[in-house]
């Protein structure tokens, strides 16, 4: 039972996946995505919470200290499913798929991306709700722009979705 349910999902994630490729190769989407996709990148994070913290409105260094903690949690688990997982990107084996960015690993299950947007969605929207919004829209976009990069499957981005937004969780009850 088990098995074809996990064979349904990984021949509906390389279905979807190519589906998504027939769409690359247009300049102006790929564009968009690639730059989707970078905003994700971990180091950028460092870089808002010091404008978090330059511009505090009286909260910013415990809404740091949780998010830097729930980053910390959402890592470990990410590595340990990573490696336990050891799930080949889409770019790297199904024909038709090609990456777009350069992954920053070989293995892509959950999406790492996914995750830290969905939790800067979370712990930002959590002090700051007219973000709410426009970041979780950010955050979508970041997952979508991974399966679109031949980065990841489908089921890739929904688990990081929810590893984010458990960890982000985690880190608010712990420090606010």
């Amino acid at each position: 039972m088990i098995r074809v349910l996990v064979n349904n999902v990984y021949s509906f994630d390389v279905l979807l996946s190519r589906k998504l490729a027939y769409y690359t190769g247009k300049r102006f989407m790929d564009r968009l995505m690639r730059y989707a996709s970078k905003s994700g990148d971990g180091h950028l994070y460092s870089v808002f919470g010091a404008l978090l913290l330059v511009a505090d409105l009286g909260i910013g260094s415990k809404l740091i200290a949780a998010g830097a903690l729930a980053f910390a949690i959402e890592l470990i688990i990410q590595k340990v499913v990573k490696h336990l997982v050891k799930r080949e990107r889409p770019g790297a084996w199904v024909p038709g798929i090609r990456f777009l960015v350069d992954p920053p690993d070989r293995f892509s299950f959950p999406s790492g991306h996914t995750a830290g947007a969905f939790l800067m969605a979370t712990v930002v929207s959590s002090q700051y709700p007219v973000w709410a919004l426009p970041l979780y829209i950010w955050a979508a976009l970041v997952g979508f722009s991974r399966v679109y990069n031949g980065a990841h499957f489908s089921t890739d981005v929904l688990i990081g979705c929810g590893l984010g937004l458990v960890t982000a969780q985690v880190g608010l009850s712990v420090v606010m």
